[in-house]
């Protein structure tokens, strides 16, 4: 690092022109990334040409009936622009799982884009939203879609003397389909971590029929890649819950995982089955599960992240479900509040009902430890008796486990969170994903 020099440039010609004459230089925005492999030893360019301060580069606005999306803009900037939000509210969503709000304030699109790794959490929903990436040169320009602007894991078709001026997402327009979306992470920690798989769905539909279809997977293979088969399969009459569940196992076929310090390749193709039917299903019922008080996705920025002191009202929470983790959208069936009031009324009165679930009775559940889980051993099965209406989450308190938030729940053979509603009979595998605490 004490060989490399680094050029200011007063515009993006400039940029652009040192990019051109200083062999081995590279361009730096927010360096999140590139510094990281600087200080590894893994990458050691001759020149940084830094263009985090030139303004064009930032720009996010409508462009030639795109949105466009300049290179530059952090995430931060994406999850607060209300074009953004109005257009490609998928990409908000990803952009909020990024690391910290230090990252997201310094961190940039096109450098979570560059960096072409299996896990960026902007590449799925850039993907699912179509959206084309615009190379620069000293005297030239050309584009092409994101989907095929990757090589393989840390290589783009980025040339040496280019860089990503920006993105252009076709715009939402009333006249259009009604667009549906999610986008799902899971990883070993609700913030800050790595994704084990990504899930990005968009789906535009037209008189009650899927007219198109985009399902793209991150952190599944050597490049994030769509699920084409699934997409064919969803074309048609909007698909009720029995068959996701049929079409979710689609996603496994465009999978081709690694095992790694963060999970198996087998755990990873459990898991990408069942995020991708949590997606879909969030995508097709977003406003009924909002509506019973379920904040699938926030999308307002906190305070750190936009530098202001906004209010503080439901910031913990907010930020919680901002980060978008799998962990932050609540599962199909999950009603929030439900079963503590039943936990707390006296057996048999039937007071606290929540849709049916439990009426006062008791249910049996069967549980099987996978790992070490506190006094558990792995191997380990055991039943219990709960009051009707208990959640995953106080079963979790029950069996001494409620602070260990590396813990993996599979209800019935599907991944399910804290406020699923247990029922009599239902089976449960706990476990802890490969390389967590």
């Amino acid at each position: 690092m004490e060989d490399c020099k680094v050029i200011r440039p007063r515009s993006v010609e400039e940029a652009l022109a040192a990019l051109s004459a200083v062999t081995g230089a590279l361009p730096i925005a927010g360096g999140t990334d590139l510094l990281v492999k600087m200080k590894d030893g893994h990458v050691r360019p001759r020149a940084l040409v830094a263009v985090d301060h030139l303004p064009e580069l930032r720009v996010i606005e409508v462009r030639d009936g795109m949105l466009w999306i300049g290179g530059g803009a952090t995430h931060a900037q994406l999850m607060a622009s209300s074009l953004v939000k109005e257009h490609a509210p998928l990409l908000a969503a990803a952009c909020a799982t990024v690391g910290a709000p230090q990252i997201r304030n310094r961190g940039t699109i096109a450098g979570n884009v560059v960096t072409s790794s299996p896990a960026g959490d902007t590449i799925p929903a850039l993907i699912a939203l179509d959206a084309e990436v615009y190379m620069r040169r000293n005297g030239g320009q050309r584009r092409m879609p994101v989907e095929r602007f990757f090589v393989g894991p840390g290589r783009t078709k980025l040339a040496a003397e280019e860089l990503v001026a920006g993105f252009a997402v076709p715009l939402r327009t009333e006249a259009g389909p009604e667009r549906r979306w999610a986008y799902r992470k899971l990883g070993q920690r609700k913030a800050m971590s790595i994704a084990i798989v990504d899930v990005a769905v968009r789906l535009d539909v037209v008189n009650g029929r899927i007219a198109a279809a985009r399902v793209v997977l991150g952190s599944v293979a050597p490049t994030v890649r769509r699920a084409a088969e699934l997409e064919k399969a969803l074309i048609g009459p909007v698909p009720d819950d029995a068959r996701l569940r049929e079409l979710a196992p689609l996603a496994r076929e465009a999978a081709r995982p690694i095992s790694d310090v963060r999970a198996s390749a087998e755990y990873r193709l459990n898991m990408v089955e069942a995020v991708t039917y949590q997606a879909l299903y969030v995508a097709l019922h977003r406003e009924e599960l909002e509506s019973r008080g379920q904040r699938v996705q926030a999308l307002e920025p906190v305070a750190d992240d936009t530098g202001e002191c906004c209010r503080r009202a439901g910031a913990a929470s907010a930020a919680a479900t901002a980060a978008g983790h799998a962990h932050t959208a609540y599962a199909p069936g999950a009603a929030p509040g439900c079963g503590r009031r039943e936990l707390t009324a006296p057996e048999g009165t039937g007071e606290g009902e929540c849709d049916g679930a439990g009426e006062g009775r008791t249910i049996r559940v069967r549980i099987t430890f996978h790992s070490q889980l506190g006094d558990h051993a792995p191997g380990s099965q055991a039943e219990l008796t709960l009051l009707g209406g208990a959640t995953l989450g106080q079963l979790h308190e029950h069996l001494g486990l409620a602070g260990d938030t590396y813990i993996v729940a599979l209800v019935n053979g599907k991944r399910e969170f804290d406020d699923r509603v247990l029922r009599d009979g239902d089976g449960i595998d706990l476990l802890r994903p490969v390389g967590g605490g």
